[in-house]
């Protein structure tokens, strides 16, 4: 009878190494998932901030677009000057929306 409780007390200590042992290696595999999801949101904090300039950038292109080709659309409705002050006018508009459109050029080549 003294065998029995000697074998169930080695069994339980069996047991409590291997669950023991189970336990860390579910915390060491938790630790691993923890850093690639603390990385991956790291990464997306990144892709989003990179997306969020990108569409800010786009709208104020869309935005300079729309404005340029209302303005281009009103010197086209308007006749070519023949009168000196009217020429000196459409010129210096055009002048400037060139350096508008300079602007826009070099600003987008950075």
């Amino acid at each position: 009878m003294s065998v029995k409780p000697a074998v169930e007390t080695a069994r339980m200590k069996q047991d409590v190494v291997l669950v023991r042992n189970l336990v860390q290696n579910v915390g060491r595999r938790f630790d691993r998932v923890s850093q690639r999801c603390a990385e991956r949101t790291r990464q997306l904090d990144v892709a989003f901030r990179e997306v969020k300039a990108f569409d800010d950038a786009r709208n104020r292109l869309t935005t300079w677009i729309d404005d340029a080709a209302s303005s281009l659309a009103e010197t086209e409705q308007t006749s070519t000057a023949t009168e000196p002050e009217k020429i000196r006018s459409q010129i210096s508009a055009h002048k400037e929306f060139q350096r508008s459109l300079g602007v826009k050029q070099s600003g987008s080549l950075k």
